[in-house]
């Protein structure tokens, strides 16, 4: 029998740093939030949790870091590559 389920690895991850300041680190997006000016999210993704925390440990003395948190990717997908989407 088959599985209708596709595994999928539980490799990538994304680390998000929420702060009052851009964060220009290298590897990171930043942008600031719509409903709440003067704030902003950095991502950057990672292959595995442990990236992940090396990352985060890394960038603990940004300025204006408030909060952060480590994110796991069960599906990847977007428009037009629906490979992983649900059904």
């Amino acid at each position: 029998a088959t599985s209708a389920t596709t595994a999928v690895s539980d490799t990538s991850h994304v680390l998000a740093l929420y702060s009052t300041a851009p964060i220009t680190s290298p590897g990171f997006i930043t942008f600031e939030r719509v409903n709440t000016k003067g704030m902003f999210i950095a991502l950057a993704g990672t292959d595995g949790c442990a990236a992940a925390e090396t990352l985060l440990n890394e960038n603990l003395g940004v300025s204006g870091l408030e909060e952060a948190a480590i994110y796991s990717i069960r599906r990847d997908y977007g428009q037009f590559d629906r490979a992983q989407a649900p059904t």
